[in-house]
């Protein structure tokens, strides 16, 4: 076995309790084993292993209970996990989301003070939706390889850094809210997924100019306030379904129509708001236009 390979055993020394923690690695290179190769109570311990106060969800620090019976674990008719609900449970340390049972279609862990690196590269397969918001994640996170069925990925308000790659988002994506971390560089907005109704990238340190003019049909929410984007921006262009979207704080300019958005903030931004009111044509820079139905 190699050196590399030896860490890669000794850094899970902590969990060989069980006889399966017996991998034969190759001499040429250390291949992740097969998740379905483990029982979904092994996969789960390695999951909260970097978890320091991990008995608040199974029990017990050192013996943890059946999963069946952890805090917040859903089990389903086939006694199979399929959610993790962790919220406001002062959860510390660090997770492994690579070792989530492919059962699991739904996780929200919101409102805790984990930390650490979180891996979006191996997810399950049958993921719908990962809710992280609130916690102390940091580092980069990869966007080019979610689960093909998912729908909604929420990581805000932690301290997540690097570039956002927004052109191999998953089809099926829905919801991706991405605010409140420190992101960098410029993003490309003509190649969401044609689903997508909402997106906050909002409160990050994004920069250079945006292109609205792509936007999926049926987008209801767009959020990219608090951010160093700039200069003349085309929003003729707007979803029609387009309920709210914010350019506030931020360096863009040009003009949105409310007949292309039914509300919008626009304070502390270079864009002009226009309305028509008894067929004639009124322009503000208010704070915020909500629409009037």
């Amino acid at each position: 076995v190699t050196r590399s390979c030896l860490f890669y055993v000794l850094s899970f020394s902590s969990l060989m309790n069980f006889a399966f923690y017996n991998i034969l690695l190759s001499a040429d290179s250390c291949a992740r084993p097969d998740k379905d190769s483990f029982s979904q109570q092994a996969l789960m311990e390695m999951v909260i292993d970097g978890i320091t106060n991990r008995e608040i969800i199974s029990g017990n620090f050192d013996a943890p209970s059946d999963v069946s019976e952890w805090v917040g674990v859903r089990i389903d008719e086939t006694q199979e996990i399929h959610k993790i609900i962790w919220n406001m449970r002062n959860l510390q340390g660090t997770l492994n989301l690579q070792w989530l049972p492919s059962t699991v279609i739904e996780v929200r862990i919101i409102d805790n003070a984990l930390r650490g690196s979180i891996d979006l590269e191996h997810l399950p397969e049958k993921m719908m939706h990962l809710v992280l918001l609130g916690n102390r994640f940091e580092g980069e996170i990869s966007l080019t390889k979610l689960p093909d069925v998912m729908e909604n990925l929420s990581v805000p308000m932690n301290d997540l850094t690097g570039s956002i790659h927004l052109e191999k988002l998953p089809s099926r994506l829905i919801k991706l809210y991405l605010n409140d971390n420190r992101f960098s560089g410029t993003v490309n907005l003509t190649q969401l997924p044609a689903q997508m109704e909402q997106l906050n990238i909002s409160t990050n340190q994004l920069l250079g100019k945006v292109d609205v003019t792509h936007l999926p049909p049926g987008m209801k929410y767009l959020d990219l306030h608090k951010n160093a984007f700039v200069g003349e921006t085309n929003f003729e262009n707007l979803p029609r379904t387009l309920e709210m979207v914010d350019v506030s704080d931020t360096q863009l300019a040009g003009v949105i129509h409310h007949s292309n958005a039914q509300g919008f903030c626009i304070a502390d931004s270079g864009v002009k708001a226009v309305w028509h009111e008894n067929g004639e044509e009124n322009k503000t820079d208010t704070k915020k236009i909500e629409k009037t139905e």
